[in-house]
């Protein structure tokens, strides 16, 4: 009794284990018709690790995959997400995944259980092929070396390879020594030269600075003699400002001439100081020069240049009625806020022109007079004056522009807004895109009513309207990308489903035909695969219903794993159950656990792919079932025979 009370105990619990699965929360990636996967652009342009990939199969049947991903999400882990991408791809005992992850630097090479790679060739291939290139982002290199490792013998005998290496590492050492002595020495010479260098263009630049400030101060006499006060304010505060500075240019000079030692680096920084310096005393000095050689070029033309200028402030005059025109037409359509910057722009019109007229006057008097330097000065203020005024005038013209632009933009922003609502009602239900909607339909009803208004400001109308459209773009997006994720992962879901079923009924044959071997932890992974199966069947979300099919694929390869581990140590049920070993002693505790079993998971596994009995029938029936099912592929690529997966990473 007490051991039929320990088996309906130990049923209990696989029942519970088969009801409470792991969550998984991003299906893997999927490999289609190339083995790299390559997200972040890792291999761009090298065609090398596709080669040497190819090259690795044709020569040892050996077959690399390789996925660069920014990081390593639903599961974080790297050996996880490298052994569930390798069980949903349906990778075989020679099918090798090598997953990196680029932004987190963390990878993981995925080996299965029955590869031929040993363990200790699987850490010579990571410690001396991938790892180094890793750390030096050598994406491309580090696929060259799996490769390398791969294509190499997988011995287990004695390893001299460390005395080549040694070696190596000797004649690299010489030339890093031999380069950086080279390199010390033409560092130094050119150091030396850069000072030299710098010294010069200091000194000429400094120099030629000097002699601007001394011609300059000539050129303000006679400029102060022709032009007045008035004329050379600008020249004197830009001489002020250009002495200044070269005094500040010439302390840095002493302190580089003095007895005191300096290093290179403040010499280097005082050059380069003084040179700026000299340059902007120099370009604000030319400045003002280029001015006053206007001013004598107008001297020299002085009665042909007043009449070219009077007929400037004619045209000027003639425009200032339609600008004013055009502000009242303007301002009985839109609103004052609309039109502040140019509201008074016919009252500066006016004075801007009054001031031309009393300047070119002034110019006639003075070139009546003789004094044709006075005649220019009143030449250049007529010119700025009607300068400005013309300016008024075409900001007014832009701005009835810019007013009706914004009304066209206002017209589309709203029909984009009502294509927007047309799009909201086929997509899924969502709270915040009912709350978003509203708030559209609301911003839609203001904006119509603000563009219709007399006066308006649709400068602030379109404002509002990039607020309304950036608001329901963004959520409108965020579904779109949503369902598009629901459609990937509904595509996917099948061949999941079908691996899934697959993996689990080879591992339920393998059970089946030696029960009496396999011990509970097999079976309780194979019970827990089952009952995810079910659920991912039932599932109306297709990207959970994807994740837990791969989880059910997982405890699948897991459970045959562990048989297989029962039946080399031969620990299974024996240990567990007197008389297991025999065929007397454990067929109660066999067909109690094989129909609990059956029962909890026929309906997932449905028929062997042999056409064998269900679960409840195969536990049930005759423990000598032949297993030539093992290990046969359901299509495509041989999988692994044994399931499990092995392998080996980490940060880099």
């Amino acid at each position: 009794m007490r051991v039929r009370r320990a088996i309906l105990g130990l049923a209990a619990a696989l029942l519970l284990v088969g009801v409470s699965t792991p969550a998984w929360a991003q299906s893997p990636v999927e490999f289609t018709d190339s083995p790299i996967i390559d997200t972040v652009g890792a291999l761009d342009g090298d065609s090398r690790p596709a080669e040497a990939m190819a090259e690795l199969v044709d020569d040892t049947g050996r077959q690399l995959f390789v996925a660069f991903v920014d990081t390593f999400d639903s599961p974080t882990s790297a050996q996880e997400w490298a052994d569930t991408t390798a069980v949903a791809n349906g990778m075989g005992d020679e099918d090798y995944l090598l997953a990196v992850a680029v932004d987190s630097r963390n990878y993981y090479f995925s080996v299965a259980g029955t590869s031929s790679v040993s363990d200790s060739d699987i850490q010579r291939i990571n410690r001396d092929f991938i790892e180094p290139a890793l750390r030096d982002s050598d994406w491309a290199g580090a696929v060259l070396g799996a490769v390398d490792g791969l294509g190499g013998p997988s011995s287990t005998g004695p390893d001299f390879g460390w005395v080549w290496v040694l070696v190596a590492l000797a004649v690299i050492a010489l030339v890093v020594i031999i380069v950086i002595a080279v390199s010390r020495r033409r560092r130094r010479a050119s150091a030396e030269a850069s000072l030299a260098e710098l010294r010069r263009e200091a000194g000429s630049a400094l120099v030629q600075a000097d002699d601007a400030i001394r011609t300059s101060e000539e050129e303000l006499g006679f400029a102060l003699a022709s032009y007045g006060e008035e004329s050379v304010r600008p020249f004197r505060e830009a001489l002020t400002t250009a002495r200044a500075r070269i005094g500040e240019a010439f302390a840095l000079q002493q302190k580089l001439d003095d007895a005191e030692p300096d290093t290179d680096e403040q010499r280097r920084a005082w050059y380069a100081q003084i040179i700026e310096l000299a340059d902007r005393a120099d370009d604000a000095l030319d400045a003002q020069t280029a001015a006053f050689d206007a001013l004598r070029a107008l001297e020299q033309n002085a009665p042909a240049e007043i009449e070219r200028v009077h007929a400037a402030v004619e045209v000027a005059r003639a425009r200032r009625p339609e600008a004013a025109a055009a502000l009242t037409t303007l301002a009985a359509t839109y609103a004052q806020s609309a039109l502040d910057d140019l509201l008074d722009a016919p009252a500066e019109i006016d004075a801007d022109l009054e001031v031309a007229d009393t300047a070119i006057e002034r110019a006639r008097t003075e070139v009546a007079a003789g004094n044709t330097g006075g005649a220019a000065v009143g030449i250049r203020l007529a010119e700025e004056a009607v300068t400005r005024a013309a300016a008024e005038a075409d900001g007014v013209a832009a701005l009835s522009q810019r007013l009706a632009e914004a009304d066209a933009a206002v017209d589309a922003g709203i029909a984009d807004l009502e294509n927007d609502l047309v799009i909201s009602a086929g997509l899924p239900a969502d709270p915040e895109l009912a709350a978003v909607v509203g708030e559209t339909q609301r911003a839609i009803a203001e904006l119509r009513a603000g563009r219709a208004a007399t006066p308006r400001d649709p400068l602030a109308l379109a404002s509002t309207l990039g607020v309304a459209n950036a608001r329901i773009d963004a959520v409108i997006r965020r579904i779109s990308d949503a369902q598009a994720a629901a459609e990937r992962s509904r595509a996917m879901l099948g061949r999941s489903l079908s691996n899934a079923q697959a993996r689990i009924a080879a591992a339920e044959e393998f059970i089946v035909a030696r029960r009496n071997s396999v011990g509970v932890e097999a079976r309780t992974r194979l019970a827990s695969a089952g009952a995810l199966l079910v659920e991912a069947r039932g599932m109306a979300d297709p990207t959970a219903a994807n994740d837990a099919a791969l989880r059910a694929a997982t405890l699948g390869d897991e459970a045959l794993r562990l048989a297989h581990a029962d039946l080399t140590s031969d620990d299974g049920l024996s240990g567990l159950f007197p008389g297991a070993g025999g065929t007397t002693g454990s067929d109660f505790s066999s067909d109690i656990i094989g129909g609990i079993l059956g029962g909890l998971i026929g309906g997932s596994v449905g028929r062997s792919s042999r056409g064998g009995s269900s679960w409840g029938s195969s536990w049930g029936g005759s423990s000598r079932r032949s297993s030539g099912s093992f290990g046969r592929s359901s299509g495509g690529r041989s999988r692994s025979s044994s399931g499990g997966r092995r392998g080996g990473g980490g940060r880099f």
